[in-house]
């Protein structure tokens, strides 16, 4: 679970980005408790005195700007565009190389609307892709 939620705030470059990597350590050795405190309130001081940036916002700026962690009907886990809701859905589209949020259009059976795109852990590499399961839509 730590793995997938780490692989999922930083759209997997948890291990390829440097920065990433040492912001998501000091967020994980400042989430520890008792000493999480006191690791922190130690940084903070440190980067203070020498006017260093706290934190670069690395991982909300290449990442999570405008985005919000979603859960997929079948335990899935992601970042999604902001302008997601209950009830879109996460569609794996031939010839994208990420999944896409949609929503239904009403009143309409196969006509969708394009949300936007998603960071979804587990079916990044086309894991779930089923070329059975795929039909002519209508993105309007």
């Amino acid at each position: 679970m730590r793995e997938a939620i780490l692989q999922t705030i930083s759209a997997a470059e948890v291990h390829n980005a440097e920065r990433v990597k040492v912001e998501l350590e000091l967020w994980e050795k400042g989430t520890r408790f008792p000493f999480g405190l006191l690791y922190s309130a130690f940084f903070f001081v440190w980067h203070f005195i020498a006017s260093k940036p706290f934190l670069l916002l690395e991982i909300q700026g290449r990442y999570a700007l405008h985005r919000k962690v979603v859960r997929t009907e079948n335990g899935y886990i992601g970042l999604a565009s902001r302008g997601t809701k209950v009830g879109d859905s996460v569609m794996i589209c031939k010839g994208s190389s990420v999944p896409l949020i949609m929503r239904r259009s009403e009143g309409e059976e196969d006509s969708f609307r394009l949300i936007g795109d998603a960071y979804v852990h587990g079916i990044m590499k086309g894991e779930a892709f089923q070329p059975g399961k795929c039909h002519k839509m209508l993105i309007a």
